[in-house]
């Protein structure tokens, strides 16, 4: 099973290969552990943006981008190493920076 880390709380679990890293973050209970809660404003669409995270490495052992989350990171100035957690599957080990802004 792969294994995610969010960092900086160091939060760290095995999911299920292709479970997003919202998913993820709700699974290993993010919020509850370190008072983290990732936001899903469009609930989970693609729509919005909120839920943007950095991908500090793994990057390879997510999902493709797909076009409309490419133009929606874009639209909204988002770092290279940024994905939407609402849409990047899981699918090897991967560590995520999220510390709530």
């Amino acid at each position: 099973m792969p294994h995610i880390t969010f960092m900086p709380c160091g939060l760290a679990g095995e999911v299920a290969e292709g479970t997003t890293l919202l998913e993820a973050a709700d699974q290993l209970d993010l919020l509850g552990v370190a008072g983290l809660e990732i936001p899903d404003g469009c609930t989970r669409q693609c729509e919005c943006c909120t839920c943007k995270v950095r991908i500090v490495s793994g990057w390879d052992h997510l999902s493709a981008i797909s076009d409309d989350e490419n133009v929606l990171l874009a639209d909204n100035g988002a770092a290279d190493d940024d994905r939407l957690s609402c849409q990047a599957t899981i699918h090897g080990d991967v560590v995520v920076w999220f510390d709530g802004t």
